[in-house]
């Protein structure tokens, strides 16, 4: 099975001081972006042979605005076509300008579009197709929980405003410019290690009730870890998104006496999933093009439950969910935390001291996994950056530079 990105080069091992922070006079822009993707590209690969002069073009168009507006828009560069496209007849569109770029921006400005981009130092660039990705390499059978990846070596960079970029080229990691800074970006799902356990318990035990269904054939651990994280990813990249910012907060027992929802409500996200890949299994059997039917019918209404998920953090206050990662609150406040854990960056392992610098949120989080033994906790600012925090027997744990891919548009 194949996943959206999760390179091994960012596969997190707690406590390891695996890279530095930057330095805080470090000043950052397009050269030092494409220094970071060079390791990466290949021409033949991307279509293209000037790297530097593209990531140029398009940084210096997200500079400009539009009736007061910043163009956010997707570019991709590589040899293959995916999805539905929009074709442009020759001679294709220039896009050697950021006059050009700025024109063209407003077409694909949508999520799930992005204009691909080709061309050499003699002819310069030009957008050649404007891309659906929504579909775009969706296997659609039963084994297919995810999206799949992009081929290695395509690039894709994200424009979401004056001097952001993210940029990646297949299967490298994700490089995200902001405010002059560029930072490496590590998917969740692979850092942050007491939850991805949490779902495995969940899995293994689900995947012993399919193998015990003697009608039903059963599916790996690891696949079912992979397909549920997959949802929890839609959910947040919904968040990361949208310009609110969110918390969710897995709390081991439901009467944990510092925190109370607003709103009280019950679901079940992890349910949805399994009755999902029950009723699969039990249409498509070993019938291979019936479970590619039943998976493409099956998977929005799942993502669309996800992201009604995702929505309930718009309100003022924290998600809920219990230690079954069963929805049971939300527009939750922390009040009388006692911290009694010490807080540790997870990468550098330094000590946090309490008025760490970061808003009301994350301390509120800090706060309650530090009161909580077994607590876990994801914050999303409203600049869309994503932490979580975490503890074990003798410290808490800040983990930052997160990301959460729910399907490629979020990505991209």
């Amino acid at each position: 099975m194949t996943h959206l990105r999760k390179p091994e080069t960012n596969t997190f091992h707690r406590h390891e001081a695996h890279h530095q922070p930057p330095s805080h006079d470090t000043f950052e822009g397009p050269e030092e972006l494409t220094s970071k993707l060079m390791p990466y590209f290949d021409a033949d690969v991307a279509g293209i042979d000037d790297l530097l002069r593209l990531i140029k073009l398009l940084y210096h168009a997200s500079l400009i605005p539009e009736e007061g507006r910043y163009p956010q828009f997707r570019a991709i560069c590589g040899n293959e076509t995916f999805g539905h496209t929009v074709e442009f007849d020759a001679p294709w569109p220039s896009m050697n300008s950021v006059e050009a770029i700025r024109r063209i921006a407003p077409a694909i400005s949508d999520p799930n579009t992005a204009v691909r981009i080709v061309g050499d130092a003699r002819r310069g660039f030009s957008a050649c197709q404007i891309l659906d990705f929504r579909e775009h390499s969706v296997r659609g059978d039963v084994e297919a929980i995810n999206e799949g990846s992009l081929p290695e070596g395509t690039l894709t960079v994200r424009v979401d405003g004056p001097g952001e970029l993210r940029a990646t080229i297949q299967p490298g990691p994700v490089f995200h410019l902001r405010g002059n800074k560029i930072r490496e970006l590590i998917a969740f799902d692979k850092a942050v290690l007491p939850f991805r356990a949490r779902v495995r318990q969940l899995c293994e035990r689900f995947q012993r009730s399919l193998d015990e269904r003697a009608s039903i054939p059963g599916l790996s651990a690891e696949l079912l870890v992979d397909g549920f994280l997959y949802l929890w990813a839609t959910m947040m990249a919904d968040v990361i998104n949208s310009p609110n910012g969110g918390a969710f907060l897995i709390v081991p027992q439901r009467d944990c006496s510092c925190v109370e929802p607003r709103f009280r409500a019950d679901g079940n996200l992890f349910r949805a999933f399994e009755t999902t890949i029950v009723t699969l299994t039990q249409r498509s059997g070993k019938n291979l093009a019936e479970g590619r039917k039943q998976w493409l019918l099956q998977r929005e209404h799942l993502l669309r439950v996800a992201r009604m998920y995702g929505r309930l953090s718009a309100t003022d206050g924290a998600v809920l969910f219990d230690s079954e990662l069963c929805l049971y609150g939300f527009g939750a406040k922390i009040s009388g935390a006692v911290p009694t854990l010490p807080l540790h960056d997870a990468v550098t392992g330094n000590l946090l001291d309490d008025g760490f610098s970061s808003g009301m949120r994350h301390r509120s989080a800090a706060e309650f996994v530090r009161a909580v033994p077994g607590a876990i906790a994801f914050v999303i600012s409203q600049d869309g950056d994503l932490s979580a925090f975490y503890n074990d027997d003798t410290r808490a744990y800040r983990l930052t530079n997160l990301d959460a891919w729910g399907t490629v548009s979020d990505f991209l």
